[in-house]
Protein backbone atom coordinates (compact mmCIF):
# COMPACT_ATOMS: atom_id res chain seq x y z
CA UNK A 1 0.00 0.00 0.00
CA UNK A 2 1.60 3.44 -0.80
CA UNK A 3 1.96 5.84 2.03
CA UNK A 4 -0.18 8.95 2.37
CA UNK A 5 1.79 12.68 3.53
CA UNK A 6 0.90 15.48 4.30
CA UNK A 7 2.82 18.42 3.83
CA UNK A 8 3.72 20.86 6.39
CA UNK A 9 5.28 24.34 5.17
CA UNK A 10 6.67 25.88 8.14
CA UNK A 11 9.12 27.74 5.81
CA UNK A 12 7.88 30.99 6.99
CA UNK A 13 8.40 30.53 10.99
CA UNK A 14 9.93 33.69 12.51
CA UNK A 15 11.91 32.13 15.81
CA UNK A 16 14.28 29.52 16.06
CA UNK A 17 12.10 27.11 17.07
CA UNK A 18 8.77 27.04 17.07
CA UNK A 19 6.98 24.43 18.70
CA UNK A 20 4.79 21.96 17.75
CA UNK A 21 3.25 20.19 20.52
CA UNK A 22 0.19 18.13 19.28
CA UNK A 23 -0.58 16.97 15.95
CA UNK A 24 -4.36 15.77 15.81
CA UNK A 25 -4.91 13.97 13.16
CA UNK A 26 -8.65 12.76 11.99
CA UNK A 27 -7.90 8.87 10.10
CA UNK A 28 -9.43 5.83 8.42
CA UNK A 29 -8.62 2.93 8.27
CA UNK A 30 -7.90 1.90 4.11
CA UNK A 31 -9.20 -1.76 4.45
CA UNK A 32 -11.76 -4.22 3.22
CA UNK A 33 -15.22 -2.80 4.92
CA UNK A 34 -18.89 -4.33 5.51
CA UNK A 35 -17.36 -7.34 5.98
CA UNK A 36 -19.62 -10.77 7.80
CA UNK A 37 -17.55 -12.79 9.82
CA UNK A 38 -17.43 -16.36 11.80
CA UNK A 39 -15.99 -16.88 14.80
CA UNK A 40 -15.08 -20.53 15.13
CA UNK A 41 -12.27 -23.28 15.08
CA UNK A 42 -12.36 -22.97 10.90
CA UNK A 43 -11.98 -19.76 11.12
CA UNK A 44 -9.43 -19.11 13.69
CA UNK A 45 -6.89 -20.70 16.38
CA UNK A 46 -6.84 -21.03 19.54
CA UNK A 47 -3.56 -20.28 21.68
CA UNK A 48 -2.79 -21.29 25.14
CA UNK A 49 -1.87 -18.83 27.55
CA UNK A 50 1.40 -19.16 30.05
CA UNK A 51 -0.70 -17.84 32.58
CA UNK A 52 -0.16 -16.89 36.63
CA UNK A 53 0.30 -20.44 39.00
CA UNK A 54 -3.63 -21.79 39.38
CA UNK A 55 -5.04 -21.36 35.75
CA UNK A 56 -5.99 -24.41 34.51
CA UNK A 57 -3.94 -25.76 31.49
CA UNK A 58 -6.59 -28.36 29.99
CA UNK A 59 -5.39 -29.48 26.35
CA UNK A 60 -7.97 -27.51 23.87
CA UNK A 61 -8.20 -24.26 25.79
CA UNK A 62 -6.28 -21.41 25.26
CA UNK A 63 -6.64 -17.59 26.09
CA UNK A 64 -7.04 -16.22 23.28
CA UNK A 65 -8.85 -16.87 19.85
CA UNK A 66 -6.62 -15.19 16.80
CA UNK A 67 -8.75 -14.81 13.01
CA UNK A 68 -6.98 -16.44 10.48
CA UNK A 69 -6.37 -13.61 8.25
CA UNK A 70 -8.43 -10.40 9.83
CA UNK A 71 -6.79 -8.81 12.41
CA UNK A 72 -9.36 -10.16 14.75
CA UNK A 73 -8.09 -11.22 18.60
CA UNK A 74 -10.83 -12.93 21.29
CA UNK A 75 -9.10 -12.68 24.85
CA UNK A 76 -10.30 -14.52 28.13
CA UNK A 77 -9.54 -13.20 31.31
CA UNK A 78 -11.07 -14.34 34.97
CA UNK A 79 -10.97 -10.41 35.91
CA UNK A 80 -12.43 -7.32 34.45
CA UNK A 81 -8.75 -5.44 34.15
CA UNK A 82 -7.89 -3.86 31.45
CA UNK A 83 -4.98 -2.50 29.18
CA UNK A 84 -4.70 1.32 28.41
CA UNK A 85 -5.85 -0.07 25.05
CA UNK A 86 -9.13 -1.67 26.60
CA UNK A 87 -8.10 -5.31 25.98
CA UNK A 88 -8.11 -7.81 28.61
CA UNK A 89 -5.17 -7.96 30.25
CA UNK A 90 -4.13 -10.51 32.58
CA UNK A 91 -5.42 -13.84 30.21
CA UNK A 92 -7.28 -16.91 31.33
CA UNK A 93 -7.93 -20.16 29.24
CA UNK A 94 -11.11 -20.10 29.37
CA UNK A 95 -11.93 -20.31 24.98
CA UNK A 96 -11.43 -24.03 24.08
CA UNK A 97 -12.86 -26.36 21.21
CA UNK A 98 -14.23 -29.47 22.01
CA UNK A 99 -15.42 -31.81 18.91
CA UNK A 100 -15.10 -29.12 16.51
CA UNK A 101 -16.93 -26.27 18.42
CA UNK A 102 -16.13 -23.27 20.22
CA UNK A 103 -16.45 -23.57 24.03
CA UNK A 104 -16.58 -20.60 26.77
CA UNK A 105 -15.67 -21.88 30.15
CA UNK A 106 -16.07 -19.67 33.65
CA UNK A 107 -14.53 -20.73 36.72
CA UNK A 108 -14.93 -23.46 39.37
CA UNK A 109 -15.82 -20.67 41.66
CA UNK A 110 -19.13 -18.56 41.59
CA UNK A 111 -16.61 -15.30 41.89
CA UNK A 112 -13.87 -16.85 38.59
CA UNK A 113 -16.17 -15.21 36.33
CA UNK A 114 -14.85 -15.17 32.34
CA UNK A 115 -14.70 -11.46 31.35
CA UNK A 116 -13.82 -11.29 26.99
CA UNK A 117 -12.59 -8.55 24.77
CA UNK A 118 -13.08 -9.48 21.10
CA UNK A 119 -11.57 -6.84 19.02
CA UNK A 120 -10.43 -5.02 15.98
CA UNK A 121 -7.76 -2.33 15.05
CA UNK A 122 -8.53 1.46 15.39
CA UNK A 123 -10.36 2.54 12.30
CA UNK A 124 -12.91 -0.56 12.56
CA UNK A 125 -16.40 -0.85 13.93
CA UNK A 126 -18.69 -3.67 14.50
CA UNK A 127 -21.65 -3.64 13.56
CA UNK A 128 -23.26 -6.26 14.53
CA UNK A 129 -23.40 -9.15 16.24
CA UNK A 130 -25.39 -13.12 16.52
CA UNK A 131 -23.87 -15.53 18.89
CA UNK A 132 -26.00 -18.92 19.24
CA UNK A 133 -25.04 -21.16 22.59
CA UNK A 134 -26.31 -24.17 23.61
CA UNK A 135 -25.84 -25.76 27.02
CA UNK A 136 -22.55 -27.54 27.19
CA UNK A 137 -22.59 -31.41 27.85
CA UNK A 138 -19.70 -30.96 30.25
CA UNK A 139 -21.02 -28.19 31.86
CA UNK A 140 -21.45 -28.73 35.68
CA UNK A 141 -24.01 -25.59 35.95
CA UNK A 142 -25.60 -22.82 33.97
CA UNK A 143 -24.44 -19.50 32.66
CA UNK A 144 -25.67 -15.92 32.51
CA UNK A 145 -24.02 -14.97 29.24
CA UNK A 146 -24.12 -10.88 28.77
CA UNK A 147 -22.97 -8.21 26.74
CA UNK A 148 -20.79 -5.98 28.96
CA UNK A 149 -19.83 -2.00 28.46
CA UNK A 150 -16.31 -0.95 28.48
CA UNK A 151 -15.66 -0.87 32.31
CA UNK A 152 -18.19 -4.46 32.98
CA UNK A 153 -20.01 -2.32 35.02
CA UNK A 154 -23.79 -2.10 32.81
CA UNK A 155 -25.46 -4.92 30.79
CA UNK A 156 -26.18 -3.96 27.25
CA UNK A 157 -27.56 -7.47 26.73
CA UNK A 158 -28.29 -10.95 28.75
CA UNK A 159 -29.39 -14.65 28.01
CA UNK A 160 -29.46 -17.23 30.14
CA UNK A 161 -28.20 -20.68 29.52
CA UNK A 162 -29.74 -23.14 31.23
CA UNK A 163 -29.12 -27.01 31.33
CA UNK A 164 -30.64 -28.85 28.45
CA UNK A 165 -30.85 -25.70 26.89
CA UNK A 166 -30.28 -25.62 22.80
CA UNK A 167 -30.27 -22.75 20.25
CA UNK A 168 -30.12 -19.82 23.22
CA UNK A 169 -29.24 -16.49 21.48
CA UNK A 170 -27.58 -13.18 22.10
CA UNK A 171 -27.42 -10.65 19.68
CA UNK A 172 -27.17 -7.04 18.93
CA UNK A 173 -27.19 -4.43 16.10
CA UNK A 174 -25.95 -0.96 15.55
CA UNK A 175 -28.44 1.59 15.60
CA UNK A 176 -26.08 4.95 15.54
CA UNK A 177 -21.92 5.48 14.66
CA UNK A 178 -21.48 5.51 18.27
CA UNK A 179 -22.75 3.08 20.16
CA UNK A 180 -20.40 0.02 18.76
CA UNK A 181 -17.06 0.67 18.33
CA UNK A 182 -13.77 -1.75 17.49
CA UNK A 183 -13.99 -3.68 20.87
CA UNK A 184 -17.06 -5.74 22.21
CA UNK A 185 -16.79 -6.80 25.55
CA UNK A 186 -18.76 -10.19 26.99
CA UNK A 187 -19.31 -11.85 30.51
CA UNK A 188 -20.01 -15.21 31.63
CA UNK A 189 -21.33 -15.27 34.71
CA UNK A 190 -22.64 -18.52 36.76
CA UNK A 191 -24.29 -18.75 40.34
CA UNK A 192 -22.51 -22.29 41.90
CA UNK A 193 -19.45 -23.13 42.73
CA UNK A 194 -18.97 -25.24 39.58
CA UNK A 195 -17.36 -24.52 36.07
CA UNK A 196 -19.91 -23.36 33.76
CA UNK A 197 -19.82 -24.19 29.72
CA UNK A 198 -21.87 -23.29 26.82
CA UNK A 199 -21.08 -24.54 23.67
CA UNK A 200 -21.30 -22.24 20.57
CA UNK A 201 -22.80 -23.48 17.68
CA UNK A 202 -22.84 -19.80 15.73
CA UNK A 203 -21.04 -16.45 16.89
CA UNK A 204 -21.28 -14.21 13.25
CA UNK A 205 -20.35 -10.64 13.51
CA UNK A 206 -20.77 -7.76 11.09
CA UNK A 207 -18.00 -4.64 10.75
CA UNK A 208 -16.96 -1.97 8.65
CA UNK A 209 -14.26 -0.25 8.84
CA UNK A 210 -14.81 3.50 7.61
CA UNK A 211 -14.98 4.51 11.17
CA UNK A 212 -12.86 7.63 11.53
CA UNK A 213 -11.07 8.41 14.73
CA UNK A 214 -8.83 11.02 16.31
CA UNK A 215 -4.68 10.13 17.33
CA UNK A 216 -2.63 12.71 19.24
CA UNK A 217 0.61 12.11 17.63
CA UNK A 218 3.69 12.47 19.90
CA UNK A 219 7.32 11.83 19.25
CA UNK A 220 8.23 8.28 20.14
CA UNK A 221 11.16 9.86 22.13
CA UNK A 222 11.75 12.00 25.29
CA UNK A 223 15.09 13.80 24.07
CA UNK A 224 17.11 14.42 20.62
CA UNK A 225 20.90 14.65 21.61
CA UNK A 226 20.90 16.28 18.21
CA UNK A 227 18.48 17.76 15.66
CA UNK A 228 17.01 14.91 12.64
CA UNK A 229 15.34 15.11 9.55
CA UNK A 230 13.42 12.22 10.02
CA UNK A 231 11.50 11.50 13.02
CA UNK A 232 8.81 8.45 14.43
CA UNK A 233 5.64 9.55 15.67
CA UNK A 234 3.99 6.37 17.11
CA UNK A 235 0.46 5.33 17.45
CA UNK A 236 -1.25 2.30 19.36
CA UNK A 237 -3.45 0.25 16.52
CA UNK A 238 -4.97 -2.14 19.41
CA UNK A 239 -4.07 -4.58 17.11
CA UNK A 240 -3.04 -7.70 19.39
CA UNK A 241 0.61 -8.62 19.52
CA UNK A 242 0.68 -11.69 21.34
CA UNK A 243 4.82 -12.11 20.97
CA UNK A 244 6.41 -15.68 20.88
CA UNK A 245 4.26 -18.36 20.84
CA UNK A 246 6.67 -21.49 21.75
CA UNK A 247 6.11 -25.15 23.09
CA UNK A 248 5.68 -25.09 27.19
CA UNK A 249 4.81 -27.58 29.17
CA UNK A 250 2.54 -26.50 31.95
CA UNK A 251 0.65 -28.81 34.67
CA UNK A 252 1.61 -31.50 32.73
CA UNK A 253 0.45 -30.52 29.55
CA UNK A 254 2.52 -29.77 26.65
CA UNK A 255 1.46 -27.02 23.70
CA UNK A 256 1.94 -24.00 21.61
CA UNK A 257 1.52 -21.17 24.43
CA UNK A 258 2.15 -17.51 24.55
CA UNK A 259 3.00 -15.27 27.80
CA UNK A 260 0.28 -13.08 28.38
CA UNK A 261 2.04 -10.37 30.51
CA UNK A 262 4.39 -9.88 27.10
CA UNK A 263 1.49 -8.95 24.80
CA UNK A 264 1.35 -5.75 23.47
CA UNK A 265 -0.49 -3.24 21.26
CA UNK A 266 0.83 -3.40 17.75
CA UNK A 267 2.54 -0.25 17.40
CA UNK A 268 2.90 2.24 14.03
CA UNK A 269 4.89 5.02 13.60
CA UNK A 270 3.61 7.69 11.76
CA UNK A 271 6.86 9.65 10.04
CA UNK A 272 7.29 13.03 10.46
CA UNK A 273 10.43 14.29 8.07
CA UNK A 274 11.97 17.02 5.30
CA UNK A 275 13.66 16.11 2.15
CA UNK A 276 16.56 15.37 3.85
CA UNK A 277 15.28 12.68 6.02
CA UNK A 278 15.08 10.57 2.48
CA UNK A 279 17.17 7.83 2.31
CA UNK A 280 17.39 5.64 -0.90
CA UNK A 281 13.45 6.99 -1.96
CA UNK A 282 11.97 6.42 1.67
CA UNK A 283 11.71 8.18 4.99
CA UNK A 284 14.28 6.96 7.66
CA UNK A 285 13.50 7.43 11.37
CA UNK A 286 16.73 9.59 13.25
CA UNK A 287 18.27 10.48 9.64
CA UNK A 288 20.43 13.24 10.60
CA UNK A 289 20.10 14.96 7.44
CA UNK A 290 19.92 18.80 7.90
CA UNK A 291 18.92 18.44 11.17
CA UNK A 292 15.84 21.34 11.27
CA UNK A 293 13.58 18.71 13.45
CA UNK A 294 15.58 20.24 16.34
CA UNK A 295 14.31 20.16 19.82
CA UNK A 296 12.08 18.15 22.19
CA UNK A 297 10.77 19.54 25.26
CA UNK A 298 7.81 18.16 27.60
CA UNK A 299 6.33 20.45 29.52
CA UNK A 300 4.12 17.74 31.75
CA UNK A 301 1.43 18.34 29.43
CA UNK A 302 2.60 18.68 25.86
CA UNK A 303 5.19 17.14 23.97
CA UNK A 304 6.66 19.99 21.74
CA UNK A 305 8.88 19.50 19.14
CA UNK A 306 10.71 22.06 17.49
CA UNK A 307 10.55 23.10 14.02
CA UNK A 308 13.50 25.05 12.32
CA UNK A 309 12.52 26.37 8.57
CA UNK A 310 11.64 24.00 6.19
CA UNK A 311 9.20 21.97 4.45
CA UNK A 312 7.68 18.86 6.24
CA UNK A 313 5.69 15.89 4.97
CA UNK A 314 3.76 13.71 7.31
CA UNK A 315 3.38 9.88 6.09
CA UNK A 316 1.04 7.29 7.17
CA UNK A 317 2.35 3.94 8.47
CA UNK A 318 1.71 0.80 5.85
CA UNK A 319 3.30 -1.58 8.29
CA UNK A 320 4.11 -2.01 12.09
CA UNK A 321 6.24 -4.20 13.57
CA UNK A 322 5.29 -7.22 16.01
CA UNK A 323 8.04 -8.80 18.83
CA UNK A 324 10.31 -11.23 16.58
CA UNK A 325 10.89 -8.56 13.81
CA UNK A 326 7.94 -9.52 11.96
CA UNK A 327 6.19 -6.85 9.45
CA UNK A 328 2.28 -6.83 10.04
CA UNK A 329 0.65 -4.92 7.06
CA UNK A 330 -1.58 -1.71 8.21
CA UNK A 331 -3.43 1.01 6.37
CA UNK A 332 -4.52 4.02 6.98
CA UNK A 333 -5.66 7.21 5.27
CA UNK A 334 -5.58 10.85 6.88
CA UNK A 335 -8.91 12.65 6.07
CA UNK A 336 -7.79 15.97 8.45
CA UNK A 337 -5.30 17.29 10.41
CA UNK A 338 -4.53 19.92 12.89
CA UNK A 339 -1.44 21.60 14.77
CA UNK A 340 -1.56 22.97 17.76
CA UNK A 341 1.87 24.80 18.44
CA UNK A 342 2.96 27.51 20.14
CA UNK A 343 5.31 30.45 19.40
CA UNK A 344 8.37 31.07 21.56
CA UNK A 345 7.85 28.87 23.97
CA UNK A 346 9.07 29.46 27.83
CA UNK A 347 12.46 28.84 27.73
CA UNK A 348 12.76 26.81 24.53
CA UNK A 349 15.58 28.45 23.83
CA UNK A 350 18.75 27.58 26.59
CA UNK A 351 22.19 28.02 27.08
CA UNK A 352 24.00 25.42 24.91
CA UNK A 353 22.23 25.56 22.30
CA UNK A 354 22.69 26.66 18.18
CA UNK A 355 20.26 29.03 16.84
CA UNK A 356 19.53 31.40 13.88
CA UNK A 357 18.19 34.86 14.05
CA UNK A 358 15.81 36.20 11.28
CA UNK A 359 14.10 38.81 10.02
CA UNK A 360 10.73 37.04 10.08
CA UNK A 361 10.79 37.21 6.25
CA UNK A 362 13.52 34.41 5.38
CA UNK A 363 16.97 35.90 5.97
CA UNK A 364 19.21 35.56 8.31
CA UNK A 365 21.95 37.31 10.36
CA UNK A 366 25.41 36.95 9.66
CA UNK A 367 28.16 38.14 11.01
CA UNK A 368 28.25 41.78 9.45
CA UNK A 369 24.94 42.15 11.22
CA UNK A 370 23.00 42.09 8.06
CA UNK A 371 19.97 39.93 7.18
CA UNK A 372 20.61 37.32 4.01
CA UNK A 373 19.14 34.58 2.45
CA UNK A 374 22.27 32.64 3.97
CA UNK A 375 22.00 30.63 7.12
CA UNK A 376 24.32 31.51 10.28
CA UNK A 377 24.59 29.69 13.19
CA UNK A 378 25.03 31.44 16.01
CA UNK A 379 25.73 29.63 19.19
CA UNK A 380 24.36 30.59 22.73
CA UNK A 381 27.18 30.01 25.07
CA UNK A 382 26.89 28.42 29.03
CA UNK A 383 28.17 32.08 29.71
CA UNK A 384 25.32 33.61 28.05
CA UNK A 385 27.68 35.34 25.23
CA UNK A 386 26.29 34.75 21.85
CA UNK A 387 29.14 34.30 18.86
CA UNK A 388 29.31 32.55 15.20
CA UNK A 389 32.32 31.99 13.42
CA UNK A 390 33.94 34.06 10.81
CA UNK A 391 36.74 32.53 8.79
CA UNK A 392 39.48 31.78 11.73
CA UNK A 393 37.92 34.11 13.69
CA UNK A 394 34.56 34.15 16.59
CA UNK A 395 32.57 36.81 16.28
CA UNK A 396 30.45 38.19 19.35
CA UNK A 397 27.08 39.52 19.48
CA UNK A 398 26.82 42.12 22.07
CA UNK A 399 24.38 45.05 23.12
CA UNK A 400 25.77 48.36 23.86
CA UNK A 401 23.23 50.08 26.75
CA UNK A 402 21.72 53.97 25.56
CA UNK A 403 22.86 52.19 22.05
CA UNK A 404 19.97 51.76 19.66
CA UNK A 405 22.08 49.12 17.44
CA UNK A 406 24.05 45.86 18.22
CA UNK A 407 27.72 46.20 18.11
CA UNK A 408 29.87 43.30 17.69
CA UNK A 409 33.70 42.60 18.52
CA UNK A 410 36.19 40.01 16.99
CA UNK A 411 38.55 37.77 18.89
CA UNK A 412 40.77 35.36 17.37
Amino acid sequence: MKSKTTNLNVANYRSVIRAAAILILTMICGGLCAQTVSISPKTGNVISALSYGSEQHEAGYGGAWVHNQLPMTLLNSDESTLTDNGLMAKHANNVGVVDGYMVFASGAKSTTINHMSLSLPKGYRFTSYKIVMDYASNSATQSTFKEMNSSFSSTLASVSVKQNDKGVVIQRTSLNASDMGNILYFKQEHLENAIARVKITSFVVTFECTDKFNENLRPGVTTLPSGVSCLALPFQTQRVDLGPIKQETKNDYTSYKYTYTKVKDLKADFLLYENAGIVDGAAKPETAGDGNIAKLNFDGTNAYIGLKNSIYWLETPTDAVAQGEVNIPVGYRIVGARLVYANNVAQNIKKGDKIYITDGKGNYMNDSLKFTATKVEWNFAADGKLSTNSGNSTVYLRHKRNWSFLSYTYSS
